[in-house]
């Protein structure tokens, strides 16, 4: 009997068709549920897990910018502080908790051409591309592998806002103006010229521990520290109590209530109290280390060059203090000498005399 090679080779190829139809469309359900699976896990994880980062990652930043000051904000969001965690605020007040601010190894340690708003735009075009991407899996036009589909599936690592900070809008450029002053020289004039130059910021690597150093303190006696706090507490009632309603408040938007949730206190006037005594002190402190220099010396009094603002202030109490003991009312005139003596030299230093109670 004649065997049908015609017929069976039919037969294979029917059967081999079948199966690779078979497998094909096997594969083709798989990409689907990949595919599928890519897209609920961006939109209903990835998407908003990001919205929410963001959210909070911009609370900080303004809560920090408010709190201590703009180029701290920027400090720490450039130097991944900020990452969009919900605990960074606290995180970063623990890590500046009983430290002072160098404002030049700060303002140095900047990049002054990012801020918060460019390095938001480039964590936006990221998600922005993958989301692109889902949407041309989802509509058929994109041809990609079942590993680039796998890798939608998986979360994104945490973006800091380190290397890539104002609120919202981009830092302008800032600039000094130069008066160059006119001159004559035989018939040649010169005219006087006013010419803007850009800033240049001085750039250079500091440790956590220079930008921050920890508080100085000063060898004060009780006397003086005492002075301090009344001079604090008398600059907060002076400066930040409002009237409301014929009653003493902390304004609701005050920067020395930030945290006051957070703490876990009840008294909300004592907390703000605390927080801006501490910070007067420290300040009123660091410009303790301040001395005269030439050409900042007082008219009335010849103070040394070199002499620090502390001895200024401390010996000038001391001296009122006795004055006080040993001549009772007929002391008035020379204690308002001394305090004329010390307003015209802290404001010769360009500092607020009533910062030190003068």
């Amino acid at each position: 009997m004649a065997i049908d090679w015609g017929r069976m080779a039919r037969g294979v190829a029917t059967g081999y068709l079948g199966a690779k139809i078979a497998n094909t469309e096997a594969n083709d359900a798989l990409n689907a549920r990949i595919i599928e699976r890519a897209g609920l896990n961006f939109y209903e994880t990835t998407l908003p897990e990001w919205q929410a980062s963001e959210k909070v990652r911009k609370e900080t930043y303004d809560k920090l910018s408010k709190l201590y000051s703009p180029e701290v904000a920027e400090y720490a969001a450039q130097n991944g502080f900020v990452t969009g965690d919900k605990n960074d605020f606290a995180n970063f007040q623990t890590q500046v908790e009983g430290r002072g601010i160098d404002k030049e190894k700060l303002k140095a340690m900047i990049d002054q051409e990012s801020t918060y708003q460019t390095r938001y735009e480039t964590r936006a075009k990221s998600i922005q591309d993958k989301e692109k991407t889902i949407m041309g899996l989802t509509s058929g036009s994109s041809k990609i592998g079942n590993m680039t589909a796998e890798l939608l599936l998986k979360d994104d690592e945490t973006m800091t806002d380190a290397g890539t900070g104002a609120a919202t809008d981009v830092k302008p450029m800032e600039y000094e103006t130069i008066t160059t002053p006119g001159t004559q020289v035989g018939p040649q004039v010169t005219e006087e010229k006013t010419e803007k130059f850009p800033i240049v910021f001085s750039t250079g690597t500091y440790s956590f521990d220079e930008v921050f150093p920890e508080s100085k303190t000063l060898d004060l006696g009780f006397s003086d520290v005492r002075q301090l706090n009344n001079d604090a507490e008398k600059s907060f009632k002076r400066n930040i109590i409002r009237k409301a309603g014929g009653v003493e408040i902390v304004p609701a938007d005050s920067k020395y209530l930030i945290g006051f949730k957070e703490s876990g206190q009840t008294d909300k006037t004592k907390y703000a109290m605390d927080r801006y005594k501490k910070e007067y002190i420290d300040n009123i402190i660091s410009q303790y280390s301040n001395s005269v220099t030439e050409g900042e010396q007082s008219s009335t009094y010849q103070i040394p060059p070199g002499t620090k603002v502390s001895d200024i202030v401390i010996q000038a109490r001391q001296k009122i203090a006795e004055l006080q003991a040993t001549q009772g009312d007929n002391a008035e005139p020379y204690i308002e000498e001394i305090n004329s003596i010390v307003r015209e030299q802290l404001n010769l230093m360009k500092l607020n005399p009533s910062d030190f109670g003068f």
